[in-house]
């Protein structure tokens, strides 16, 4: 009895694969409808789904003709004829070279390019061109309080925009940014890229005529200083000539009786027990040149010298308006195609997913069929 059973549970336990495609094919109006069914809904969803396009921008650093007003070439002859004459006379920088170097450092193109992308991936450049722009960027259908902002700008910076640095095979910088729609994608990846070129910019000019004016206020403040320690020099003198001019007169020495005109040890006088000698006319003359010489500080080298650098540091001119932090090797075009939804591979994988759905339910409904049979057999 057992081997006569046998047989028959082994011909239900067979797969018949004819018989698997004719169940199929018997089915074939469902996997139909659940293909069509499955594109139909893929179709919906590439109607509904928000849009994403991409537009691009390629960059490189700046050129020299770009930068030249950054880099003003009356500035740099200044700076080269100061440190000329510094080594001429064997002395040290002067204070204001130190400042103009300091504050105002010679521009380079690499160094202002990576200054100009760190500010790009700023939130704080970003907020500020937002709010600039006539319809918010963050796609928000209410307004935003502060920390909302700066959380749109974070997560703006993180997901729609892309900068892709030079690599083995591209030699320049690429920008990315994804909007809801082409045409905004590319203009405001170019009204972006020139916001920031031009804050970039305008600071670098802001330096720069910072550091012109710490520098003519160092050398005024110099000026003062060497003024100062001039006239108290010949003050010193005055005194002394004063305190002769005394004894001349107790004495009564008219003339010159010491034989001498000027008693100098280093272009000081150094006590009035001597003077006296030279008589009253003597001292009251040498007195008077050296109130003229207290009231005017023309005579001073020094004072020459750095009256004559600020002449020249006001005369330095500072336009930035034609100058950029980048050179644009590929502008920013509207893109040709969007990033998502992609109709036609969502529309193929959503007919591949139905059909697979259509055969898997076909296949079942037979699995379904045939344990009715071999409980009905039995």
């Amino acid at each position: 009895m057992d081997s006569s059973n046998s047989p028959q549970v082994n011909d239900y336990d067979e797969i018949d694969l004819f018989e698997l495609v004719e169940n199929l094919w018997a089915q074939k109006i469902l996997i139909i409808l659940c293909a069509v069914s499955a594109t139909l809904i893929g179709y919906l969803y590439t109607m509904i789904a928000p849009e994403k396009w991409t537009a691009e921008v390629q960059i490189s650093a700046p050129s020299s003709v770009q930068i030249d007003s950054l880099n003003p070439p009356e500035l740099a002859v200044f700076k080269q004829q100061i440190s000329l004459d510094e080594q001429s006379t064997d002395q040290s920088n002067s204070t204001s070279l130190k400042v103009l170097n300091d504050v105002a450092a010679e521009v380079v193109p690499n160094d202002l390019l990576a200054t100009f992308l760190s500010e790009l991936r700023s939130v704080r450049s970003l907020l500020r061109f937002e709010s600039n722009q006539p319809v918010s960027i963050f796609q928000s259908e209410r307004e935003l309080t502060d920390e909302e902002r700066i959380d749109a700008a974070n997560g703006f910076l993180e997901n729609n925009l892309k900068v892709t640095p030079p690599s083995k095979t591209s030699t320049y910088t690429t920008i990315e940014l994804t909007m809801d729609s082409s045409t905004k994608a590319a203009s405001i990846l170019t009204n972006y890229i020139g916001f920031v070129s031009s804050e970039v910019i305008d600071r670098r000019g802001a330096d720069l005529r910072l550091a012109i004016s710490r520098a003519i206020q160092t050398n005024e403040f110099e000026i003062e200083r060497a003024r100062r320690a001039y006239v108290r020099r010949l003050e010193e003198d005055l005194a002394l000539l004063e305190e002769a001019l005394r004894i001349a007169k107790s004495a009564g020495i008219r003339d010159n009786q010491s034989g001498l005109f000027v008693d100098r040890t280093d272009n000081r006088l150094t006590d009035a027990s001597g003077l006296y000698l030279r008589g009253e006319r003597l001292l009251k003359a040498e007195m008077q040149a050296l109130k003229a010489r207290i009231d005017s500080a023309s005579l001073i080298p020094e004072v020459r010298n750095l009256e004559a650098e600020n002449e020249l540091l006001r005369g330095i001119t500072i336009d930035t308006a034609d100058a950029s932090a980048f050179e644009i090797q590929k502008p920013a075009t509207p893109p040709s195609g969007r990033d998502s939804p992609k109709t036609k591979l969502v529309l193929a994988l959503s007919l591949v997913l139905g059909g697979m759905i259509g055969v898997l339910t076909a296949l079942i409904r037979s699995a379904i069929r045939n344990r009715k049979a071999r409980l009905s057999a039995n």
